[in-house]
């Protein structure tokens, strides 16, 4: 009795034991870990870069006083052009070429001072051209001729240096470039000079 008493008395401790376990495992089964997901979000932002272009304008009336401005500061030198070409042509022989014998005639009528003067007439015009606010059409031409004058300055001291005919002639004869003249006086709408160095000399 004791016995089946013992066996009945363990079995009910038994199943004691596994309801509890099977109530352990089942709570435990139910139990849910709820994980977090943590997103990170890229918040892209796009900048809208905007360009703006000013477009550079020149007016007419712009054009028109850097042209009047120019006929102003070239005169000076364009009349003296004119007066050592009356003397030039002065000393040419009948078949129009310049004559030797002529030399000291050309020089008593103020030919190598003419082109002392001719030189300081060409630095003032370059100085005049370099302070001026020249329209951009011109600008870049404007430096050109700016560069061009100044070989002109030096070339037309050293012929006034000259000390005989020969030695006028071959530097006469080999005169500096000078071609942005007439790209400047064409944009600026002025009369060309192509073929003529005398123009814009006032009465």
């Amino acid at each position: 009795m004791f016995s089946a008493m013992r066996k009945n008395g363990t079995a009910r401790a038994l199943l004691a034991v596994t309801v509890a376990l099977a109530a352990c495992s089942g709570e435990d089964a139910t139990t849910t870990t709820a994980e977090t997901t943590t997103t990170t979000v890229l918040t892209t932002t796009t900048v809208a870069t905007t360009t703006t272009t000013q477009a550079t304008t020149t007016s007419v009336d712009e054009v028109a006083a850097a042209g009047a401005h120019y006929l102003e500061i070239v005169a000076p030198g364009n009349c003296l052009i004119e007066q050592l070409t009356a003397i030039e042509d002065s000393g040419r022989d009948a078949d129009g070429f310049m004559d030797p014998n002529a030399w000291d005639d050309m020089v008593d009528a103020g030919l190598l001072t003419l082109y002392a003067q001719s030189s300081e007439a060409d630095i003032a015009f370059l100085e005049a051209l370099a302070t001026y606010e020249w329209p951009a059409i011109v600008q870049e031409d404007v430096e050109a001729l700016i560069e061009e004058v100044s070989a002109s300055a030096s070339w037309a001291l050293a012929v006034s240096e000259s000390q005989s005919f020969d030695e006028w002639a071959n530097l006469w004869s080999n005169p500096p470039e000078a071609v942005a003249a007439a790209v400047v006086r064409a944009k600026l709408g002025l009369e060309s000079n192509i073929g003529s160095d005398v123009v814009d000399c006032p009465a």
